[in-house]
């Protein structure tokens, strides 16, 4: 049986917090796997220990200027993918970024369909499925995690156990009644006990994305996959204690 296909990894660095999120979230509707940097520090922890097809990069970054940055890392990008985006409109900054070894360049504001077409084709001409196949060894054993139903916790030992909200909980309960398998977004609407007819789906992208970023913040990528147009997908191994 053929492994399942891996999502394209996309990291997004900006430090505006609320474009990042709104970003991060219409990319991981879209079918991405997504990380998030705030700074170049973060940038490169992230590379080193995500699977990463394409990098949109901001330049005005807090710790540094992403051009300059761009600049004296490129080769250590290796085959990835580089987009700018940025409130630079200038033609010389764009030049610059693009001899840098930029491979396009986007003026905020941007339109979200445009960038994810981009991105998408980008992430196909350097080579997804290399990393793809890089991620399918890495990951060859599957991670287990363990899911406590009596404290609320999530956790892949040795990591500590992560607190989960109400709703997080709900989720996670859901998604361990069938491991591997994709959940509808309106199962897990009815799970929160909403209806899906008149709640608002961005509130649950929202939510699936602060539950990922919880455990990013403590070194650890959560299994859970976006499946497009569909709900989600644990793809761990999930033992509930």
């Amino acid at each position: 049986m053929n492994p399942k296909p891996q999502p394209m990894g996309l990291l997004i660095v900006e430090d505006n917090t609320e474009l990042s999120e709104t970003l991060a979230i219409y990319m991981e509707m879209e079918g991405f796997e997504v990380h998030t940097a705030v700074n170049l520090a973060e940038l490169e922890a992230r590379l080193a220990k995500n699977t990463i097809d394409v990098v949109l990069l901001d330049l005005g970054l807090g710790d540094d200027d992403g051009a300059l940055w761009l600049k004296a890392n490129r080769k250590q990008l290796g085959p990835r993918g580089v987009i700018i985006v940025s409130a630079r409109a200038s033609t010389e900054s764009r030049i610059a970024c693009l001899n840098a070894g930029a491979d396009s360049y986007f003026i905020k504001p941007v339109m979200l369909q445009e960038l994810s077409l981009a991105i998408q084709n980008l992430a196909q001409r350097v080579g997804h499925n290399s990393a793809q196949q890089a991620n399918q060894i890495a990951s060859s054993v599957v991670e287990q995690w363990c899911f406590d139903k009596l404290h609320w916790t999530l956790t892949r030992r040795p990591h500590p156990a992560i607190k989960l909200t109400s709703n997080e909980y709900a989720v996670i309960e859901l998604l361990a009644d069938t491991p591997g398998e994709v959940v509808s977004r309106d199962q897990i609407i009815k799970r929160l006990g909403c209806d899906p007819m008149t709640y608002d789906v961005r509130r649950l992208e929202v939510m699936m994305r602060r539950l990922r970023v919880k455990f990013e913040k403590q070194d650890l990528t959560l299994p859970l996959d976006t499946v497009r147009g569909q709900g989600y997908v644990f793809t761990g191994e999930l033992n509930c204690v």
